[in-house]
């Protein structure tokens, strides 16, 4: 006896709408990487490798790396010398782990706030310096990657 092809047809319809489902529900964390899923602005769990369910439309997923990444700033200011200065430095960024009931966004601003307060600290050691100091400048463990030297010609 023959079966329906109406019903083959839904069946492999179903499998279809199965494996789509499945395949947007799945995300897997690279390696060095933590998953982590929101829901409505709130971390509802941090994974680290191998595959995790979401829910899809519901859940955010979100991949951060386990280890700080680097931190880059860049300062305008006028050193004690009174020579205009361009610096741009390096550091690790914060690694504050993030764990479930913390807002979703907690990792943006942890990492906008330490910019913020680097920036400030490198003005103020730039400002406390004459120009040619700036090669032996340590604030924070912070690298310096490039200083500019605005020059103006005098009259």
């Amino acid at each position: 006896m023959e079966e329906p092809q109406g019903t083959v047809v839904v069946v492999l319809l179903l499998v279809a709408l199965l494996a789509l489902l499945a395949g947007a529900s799945l995300r897997w964390a690279p390696p060095g990487h933590v998953l982590v899923v929101s829901r409505r602005g709130v971390v509802r769990r941090v994974v680290g490798g191998g595959p995790t369910w979401r829910w899809p439309v519901l859940d955010t997923v979100r991949t951060l790396p386990r280890e700080g990444e680097p931190l880059t700033v860049s300062v305008r200011a006028t050193t004690r010398d009174g020579h205009e200065v361009r610096l741009l430095a390096e550091t690790a960024g914060p690694t504050r782990p993030l764990s479930p009931g913390d807002p979703a966004d907690a990792a943006d601003r942890a990492r906008a706030a330490a910019e913020a307060d680097l920036e400030d600290e490198l003005a103020r050691a730039v400002g406390a310096r004459d120009v040619a100091d700036l090669e032996r400048l340590d604030v924070c463990g912070l690298e310096v990657v490039e200083l500019d030297v605005v020059l103006r010609p005098s009259r």
